[in-house]
């Protein structure tokens, strides 16, 4: 498989069989591109597929990369890592929680602050309000850290914004129609940004840079930037049932320029994207982390299987650094504070030392989110190719994985492992657009539309948000 005019390329060959000392080279399987088809080539998926069987699996399974990117952050394809934590001030499943919470922001802090790496340091809008965390944050952070907005919707905002709390008897509700923007109808969406700069602002004497969330859409994130100027967003992975609700068929990492009429989708062109790019959360494992996994293997500090185990961590950091990749490769590290300190500990303090090591050495550039978004505009006027590749697997199973994203229509992975390769492709289609884009969730009281078989073996891709109360 080929596109044709790259400015830049992944190559997997087959390992070759003759002896070392013979020059006969591998043979090429497959080349991925950073030029920009026009449309998703469900055929190629399928003539893919269609290949005498085992000998592709074969050429994989024992398959070697070459390839022109970079093993340390360069400037060409650097290797971007955002530490990222977001601040809440109280959660209702955690006894004495504004204590637990606060103290959790404070370790992190005095964790980070000797590394000097940039940080960024989101508030939900109780934290935002709490004075306990003003004064930290103005004491404590440094010219290199960025206060930015996390975009969850607790009581205090709600209200303040003259809507009436549908929620809970505290001040937050995990219910997705509650809890995020989808749920409210988009005149009050923009009313609950409105009040929440104004307050960023009377306290920080500026707007926020950054805005993420589990999930923003394309209404909020579109005043966002018009109005207030934001330049990086960041929203959940793709997961299955994760906190009880479902995000499926997005741009798998990296960062993508939204679609003004789905922001979970990449824009196809200038004028159907709102000019911020969106950053991929958590850190996924690009082997296990898909579909319905037992266990959250993401590079969350908490998962003492994942975040928190040392090998996975090196594992990980590893795969980011020497791989190959398109554009640019990408993760986020850091942890909410309604984990706690103790849940995080070990596993942040370990990730922490790491990075640190890795960014002194020149392997890769640890930046704020506001930083990585300016830096990606500056590069890329329209979503970029990107690609993320595993040949070397933690467990020992012999899979490998190999991400390819596009800003027109597609989204391929293939997992190759002891037998035929599989794959998908998720297209994104302009046409196809957030199903809260006209009314509020909250209101139509309807669950979106999942993903849907398509034509040629792809998949339409719509937001799917399923949390009590849809």
């Amino acid at each position: 498989m080929t596109f044709p005019h790259a400015t830049s390329h992944i190559r997997i060959y087959a390992a070759s069989t003759h002896p070392v000392n013979q020059p006969n080279p591998p043979s090429l399987i497959y080349q991925l591109s950073s030029a920009r088809p026009n449309s998703c080539q469900p055929q190629a998926l399928h003539n893919l597929r269609s290949i005498a069987s085992g000998v592709i699996a074969l050429l994989f399974a024992c398959g070697a990369v070459a390839a022109d990117a970079p093993k340390t952050a360069d400037a060409v394809q650097p290797r971007i890592v955002n530490l990222y934590n977001f601040i809440w001030n109280s959660d209702c499943r955690v006894q004495n929680s504004e204590e637990v919470l606060y103290e959790a922001t404070r370790q992190q802090i005095e964790l980070i602050k000797p590394t000097h790496m940039p940080a960024t340091w989101a508030l939900q809008y109780d934290a935002l309000i709490n004075p306990r965390y003003q004064k930290l944050l103005k004491e404590q952070l440094g010219p290199q850290d960025e206060i930015g907005a996390w975009w969850e919707l607790p009581r205090q905002l709600v209200q303040k914004a003259g809507l009436k709390w549908r929620g809970h008897d505290h001040d937050w509700d995990w219910s997705a129609n509650i809890g995020f923007s989808p749920g409210y109808a988009p005149d009050e969406r923009r009313k609950l940004v409105d009040v929440y700069m104004a307050d960023f602002k009377a306290i920080y004497g500026y707007y926020p840079k950054s805005v993420g969330s589990w999930f923003i859409d394309e209404v909020t994130l579109e005043h966002m930037v018009r109005k207030y100027g934001i330049v990086a967003s960041c929203n959940c992975k793709d997961q299955v049932g994760t906190d009880g609700y479902t995000l499926w068929g997005g741009y798998w990492n990296q960062a993508y320029y939204p679609s003004r009429l789905n922001a979970y989708m990449p824009a196809q062109t200038k004028d159907g994207q709102i000019d911020v790019p969106v950053f991929r959360m958590l850190g996924s494992d690009p082997i296990y982390q898909y579909g319905r996994v037992n266990g959250m293997f993401t590079l969350e500090p908490v998962y003492s299987g994942a975040g928190g185990s040392a090998a996975w961590v090196g594992w990980f950091m590893k795969s980011l650094i020497q791989q190959p990749c398109l554009a640019f490769a990408y993760t986020q590290a850091g942890q909410e504070n309604s984990f706690g300190w103790d849940g995080m500990k070990a596993g942040l303090t370990m990730q922490v030392a790491l990075l640190e090591k890795q960014e002194k050495a020149g392997e890769i550039q640890v930046m704020t989110l506001a930083q990585a978004g300016k830096w990606f505009k500056s590069r890329y006027p329209l979503t970029p190719p990107t690609s993320m590749v595993c040949l070397d697997d933690w467990r020992d199973q012999n899979r490998k994985t190999v991400w390819y994203n596009n800003q027109s229509a597609a989204d391929w992975w293939w997992l190759f492992g002891h037998g035929l390769p599989r794959g998908k492709c998720h297209l994104h289609g302009g046409r196809w657009p957030g199903q809260a884009l006209a009314l509020g969730m909250g209101h139509a009281r309807r669950r979106p539309a999942e993903s849907r078989r398509a034509q040629g073996g792809c998949e339409r891709n719509y937001l799917s948000v399923r949390r009590s109360g849809l």
